[in-house]
C-alpha cells in the first residue's frame, strides 16, 4: 500500500464532510489523541479547510490539497510552491489566512494546523494516479511490510475508516444474514478501538459480510470479541497467555478426530 498510494481511488467518492472525518480520525489515531471533542475540533477545521479550497478538492478528494491548504493555514513553509505545484490557488491561499479572523494568529490553531499537516503529508500520494481495475471477485489492500509500525498505523486507519464511510451508503441486503458481499480484516488488532467498532457497526448495518482474524490478543481486542454479526479469526498467536484466552473463546472442549475405530 505505501507504494501503490498514488493508484488507491478508495476515498474518490468520499463527501467533503466524509473525507474531513476520515482524516481527522486517521490524525487522532496516528497522534495517540482519543479526546471526543479533539476529533470533532479537527473535522471541523479539516471541513473548512476542503470548502476554502473549492470544488475541485471536494471532487477530486486529493488529500495532497488538504495538506497545502494546512500549511497555508498555519503558515509554513513557502507557498509559492504549492502555487506553483497547482496545490493552492492565489484565493484559497488568501482564504486560508483569513479563515479564522484574528484567531489564526492564535499558537493553538497554528500548532493545530501543523500538527495535522505533518500526519497527512504521508498520505499526499493517495488518489494522484489512480487505475479503473475492472469488476473482479476479489481486492486486496496491504499494508507493506517495510513501511514503518506509525505509517502502518496511519495507513490502516485511513483505509478503513474510509471503507466504513462508503459501508454507509451500501443499502442493507435483503435477509437477516446476508454475507452476498465479505470483507477480511486481518490484523484487525492493530487497529484502534473507535475505528473498528465503527468499522464493524458499519458491516453488521448493511449486512455485509466481516471476518476478523487476529494475531494478538490485547485488552481492547479480548473486550470485542464476541460482538456484533463478525466472523473472528485467531492467525498464529505469539504467547500462550493470547492462545489460553482464544482457547476459551473458541471453546476448549472441541475436539479434532483424525481417525476413530
Amino acid at each position: 500500500l505505501r507504494h501503490g498510494l498514488p493508484r488507491l481511488d478508495l476515498a474518490a467518492s468520499l463527501a467533503p464532510a466524509e473525507l474531513a472525518d476520515v482524516l481527522a480520525l486517521t490524525v487522532s489515531v496516528a497522534e495517540g489523541r482519543g479526546s471526543a471533542r479533539d476529533l470533532a475540533i479537527d473535522a471541523a477545521s479539516l471541513d473548512r479547510v476542503i470548502e476554502v479550497l473549492g470544488p475541485d478538492a471536494a471532487n477530486a478528494v486529493e488529500v495532497r490539497r488538504v495538506a497545502a491548504g494546512l500549511r497555508a493555514l498555519a503558515q509554513v513553509g513557502d507557498p509559492r510552491a504549492d502555487l506553483a505545484a497547482g496545490l493552492l490557488t492565489e484565493r484559497a491561499a488568501v482564504a486560508l489566512g483569513a479563515l479564522f479572523g484574528k484567531g489564526v494568529s492564535d499558537r493553538v490553531v497554528l500548532e493545530r494546523a501543523l500538527g495535522m499537516e505533518a500526519q497527512l503529508r504521508r498520505l499526499a500520494a493517495v488518489g494522484t494516479d489512480p487505475v479503473r481495475l475492472p469488476p473482479g471477485p476479489l481486492r486486496v489492500i496491504a499494508v507493506d511490510r517495510r513501511a514503518t509500525p506509525q505509517s502502518a498505523t496511519l495507513l490502516g486507519s485511513f483505509v478503513v475508516t474510509a471503507l466504513t464511510h462508503l459501508l454507509g451508503r451500501v443499502p442493507a441486503a435483503p435477509g437477516p444474514t446476508s454475507w452476498r458481499h465479505t470483507l477480511f480484516l486481518l490484523g484487525a488488532e492493530r487497529l484502534r478501538g473507535d475505528v473498528l467498532d465503527r468499522f464493524t457497526d458499519a458491516c453488521e448495518a448493511s449486512r455485509t459480510g466481516l471476518v476478523l482474524a487476529y494475531r494478538s490478543m490485547p485488552p481492547p481486542v479480548r473486550q470485542r470479541i464476541g460482538r456484533g454479526n463478525a466472523a473472528v479469526a485467531f492467525m498464529r498467536l505469539g504467547n500462550a497467555e493470547d492462545a489460553k484466552a482464544a482457547s476459551e473463546q473458541l471453546g476448549m472442549a472441541h475436539r479434532f478426530v483424525l481417525s476413530q475405530l
